[in-house]
Formats: structure tokens, sequence, C-alpha cells
């Protein structure tokens, strides 16, 4: 399929990506009992490696739609179905022209083929209920009514974006409200060059329940020749919508590259639902849902921080410092002793069980100033390094003190060891 009589070339590995992102219920919907009627999926399950797949879907909210929510999981289900086949059929050499125009032409047949199937077996499974029509009677007339139990799709209406992104070309495909954003290296945000629609106006949108879905497609394929985008966004409209103006929602792309390269992308991960939640409750009161591709390579390496040297003498007060081990992820205490004003040193450190480590259970404390180490520091009491850093996140782990760069045990973040350390949270003794 799509074979071409251009030669396969040996080149540099292609970028690793990682898939993050989220999904939460909107503020109205919550007042108003409505369930979470977005959904999002990515492939693999992982969401990482040199080939990653993430489709976003909006169920529509009018009252014709009562079974959206369905319709949106479906939507994403059908798009990473028809995707991973489109992918099965490639050749390792293709014809990118052919490629392009089988992309643009036939995978929303595909999509919207499978999407129409799982309404069907949806139905089968659950026929409407009474409760159900005399609901949409009540709510919106009986010639709503009528519509959807002659066109019962109709009940299933949502939107659908997808990214598919190869070490060789990316694809994005949208139908219907939503947006996908690209994010620079150097922070530049651009919205994807997909066609325009015009009848994406207000709360107008194109849907898969469309007699005609695949028509109304809207599809954007780049071989890549360069860098391909440090990020890129997939969003439903609820979150652009929780913005005054397009300047504050394209803000967005730079703050969370910024956001990913100081505290890593487990922490962002960590910290979305809360991001959106709160989006939705100042914002369009609608669902939301993000999901972010993420080039491993373009992400700049936070920088931690390492004690300054080393001193030999200290005297009998201080607190407990709370860490890790680089090598195997256990927790042990430093215990910190001021020798003058802001000169804190490390005499002894020494193992503590898991369970105190993670619910932290020391009193909480905090000092300034320069941390060095005692002639007797032991070091790490698991692996014996003589030195420890600390994470952008925060978190101390001990270090070897020769290596330029180590992967935090609490965060997972990658971090560059250059700056002395200015500051550390402490326990105090018990």
């Amino acid at each position: 399929m799509f074979g071409s009589d251009t030669p396969r070339t040996n080149g540099p590995q292609p970028p690793a990506w990682r898939v993050i992102g989220a999904s939460v219920r909107g503020a109205a919907h919550v007042r108003s009992g409505l369930p979470n009627q977005d959904a999002i999926c990515w492939h693999p399950g992982s969401g990482t490696g040199p080939l990653v797949i993430l489709a976003v879907s909006d169920g529509h909210g009018s009252d014709k739609c009562f079974r959206s929510h369905v319709g949106a999981r479906a939507a994403v289900a059908a798009a990473m179905a028809a995707l991973q086949d489109f992918l099965d059929g490639l050749d390792e050499s293709p014809n990118y022209s052919a490629v392009k125009r089988w992309a643009g032409e036939n995978l929303p047949q595909q999509i919207v083929r499978r999407w129409r199937e799982s309404v069907a077996d949806d139905l089968l499974e659950t026929p409407f209920t009474r409760e159900e029509l005399e609901r949409l009677r009540a709510e919106v007339g009986g010639e709503k009514e009528r519509q959807v139990v002659l066109d019962p799709v109709l009940a299933y209406g949502a939107t659908l974006l997808s990214v598919l992104m190869t070490p060789a070309f990316t694809l994005y495909l949208q139908l219907g409200d939503g947006d996908i954003l690209d994010v620079s290296e150097s922070g530049e945000v651009s919205r994807v060059p997909l066609p325009a629609d015009a009848r994406l106006f207000a709360n107008a949108t194109t849907s898969l329940c469309s007699e005609e879905a695949w028509r109304e497609f809207r599809s954007h394929f780049q071989v890549l020749s360069g860098a391909p985008p440090a990020l890129i966004l997939v969003s439903t409209d609820g979150y652009a919508n929780s913005f005054r103006d397009e300047a504050g929602f394209l803000q967005v792309g730079s703050d969370i590259l910024e956001m990913i390269r100081t505290q890593g992308l487990t922490a962002v991960q960590e910290s979305l639902q809360s991001w959106l939640t709160e989006a939705s409750q100042d914002g369009s009161g609608d669902d939301i849902t993000l999901g972010i591709l993420c080039r491993l390579d373009a992400l700049e390496i936070p920088l931690g921080r390492v004690p300054a040297g080393q001193l030999h003498s200290a005297r009998e007060e201080g607190g407990i410092v709370l860490a890790r081990c680089s090598q195997n992820g256990q927790g042990f205490g430093i215990r910190l002793e001021e020798q003058g004003r802001g000169r804190w040193i490390a005499d002894w450190a020494f193992a503590i069980d898991e369970k105190v480590v993670g619910k932290r259970a020391y009193g909480q404390g905090e000092v300034t100033g320069t941390f060095e180490f005692d002639a007797a520091y032991p070091g790490c009491p698991h692996c014996g390094a003589p030195s420890i850093f600390q994470c952008a996140c925060g978190e101390v782990a001990c270090w070897d003190g020769r290596s330029s760069a180590a992967t935090c045990p609490w965060c997972g973040a990658a971090v560059q060891l250059r700056d002395p350390i200015g500051s550390l949270k402490t326990r105090a003794d018990r």
C-alpha cells in the first residue's frame, strides 16, 4: 500500500514522544447532574514511543443528543482503530502524496463507518427507553423526538480531533469544534493550519451524526523535514471558551512547556485534572479535555542544585531532611546542624521506613543558607553516594558528587546539576 521506489536511508533516531492528558466534568454539568460528555484516548497505552496517536471527542450538549457521552467514547475508539489500520497498511518507504490523499479522503470514511457501527451496537444492546424519549419530548417537543426516533444516531452526536505522529510525518484530523495547537521549542504557539470552516460559529458545529460526516472532516498532512513541535495540544472547545480572548488561550501552550521543563512531565500530568476543573469553574462551565503530545528531546532538562563544598566540624543542633536514594528510590534521613548563621552541615544519614517517607511523617520546617558535609558524613545508607542534589520539584536525593545530570527518584525528571542549594525543607528530629 502506498509503495514507492525511493530507497529507505538510515538517519538519526526518530524522536520519542510522550502523551499526557485529562478530561474533567464541567461545572455546569456537575450542577445539572449531567455526565462528562467528553472522551480522550491515546496509543500506545503507555503514551510513550516514536509513533503515537491521540484522539479527543466532545459529545454535543443539546437535549436531543442525550447519549453523546456514549458517542464521544465511540468516536475516540473509532479513530484509534482506523488510524492503527491505516498505519498497518503503510509500506516501509511510502509515496507520501498517495498517503496524504488517502488519509484525507478515506480515513474519515473509515472512522465514520466504525463510529456508526459502534452506535448501532449500543442501540441494539440498549434501545431508547420510554423515560429518555418522554424527557426529550418534554424538553424540545414532539418534532425533535420524532427526528431522533427516525435517525437514532442524532442522540450520539459528537466532534472528533485526532493527531497521528510518526517518525516521517504528522497527520491532523478534525471534525467539528475544538482546538489543536503547535508549540515550538522556543515557546511560540500557533494553530495547526487546518482548512477553515465557517460553520463553526458560536455553539454551532459539524458532527459525526451528520448524514455525510466524512465529507466534513478537515485534515492537514505534513512530512517532517525539520524538527517537529515541542508540544502539540489538543482540546475540546470548553477549554478555549474558558479564556477571555485568543491571546490568553494561546499563552497556555508556552506556559505548559515552561512548566514541563521546570517541574517535569509527571508533575504536570498530576496537576492537569485540577487545572482543567478550575478553568471550567472560572470559565465556560463546560466539560474540558486536554491531550498533550510532548517531544521528549525538546524538553529542556530542569536545573538541579548541589551543595557548595565540605566542612569538617559541627555542633549538635538541627533538623532532618527527607531524601531518596537515586539508585533504588528508598528513603533516608539527613541530619543537618548549623555552624554559624546560615551554614548548615550534614553529619549523619540513616535509612527511614518507606511509610514514613511517603507520609512525610516528620515536623515541617525550612532552613536557608549554604549546605555542606562533615567529614564523618557516611553517605547514602542505601548506595553510599557521598552527596545530595535538590531537584526542581523541591525534593532531595543522593548524588555521587561527580555526574553532571541525574534522575530524580521523587518525580522522575532528569535534572542537570549546576547551581548551589539555597534552601531545604526539614523535618524536626523526633
